[in-house]
């Protein structure tokens, strides 16, 4: 997490991929905005961006985004719902890349 305040904005980054199937990958940058519709309903904005490790494999990266990325962000959403749901309190530290 980079950047978050609560009930409103949050911005992520996952770098440093270490499984080698990602080689073509350099970062990933997210952002989540929500905003209350009602007392019952949230609207979330979900935005991300994948960088590649170098121009050549943009074409292997659109297509990741296309099937693998949003299943797996299908599925996050699925547990945060479930998170959302329940009664836990949920915290995560803010941590910054080096170099920042």
């Amino acid at each position: 997490i980079l950047q978050k305040v609560p009930n409103e904005y949050w911005k992520w980054a996952i770098y440093d991929f270490r499984s080698p199937s990602l080689f073509f990958l350099k970062e990933c940058l997210g952002t989540w905005e929500v905003e209350e519709q009602s007392s019952l309903q949230i609207h979330v904005r979900f935005t991300y961006q994948l960088v590649t490790a170098h121009w050549i494999w943009s074409p292997l990266c659109w297509l990741f985004a296309q099937v693998q990325w949003r299943g797996m962000i299908k599925r996050a959403f699925t547990e945060i719902k479930v998170q959302a749901e329940s009664e836990e309190v949920l915290y995560y530290d803010i941590k910054r890349p080096s170099g920042e």
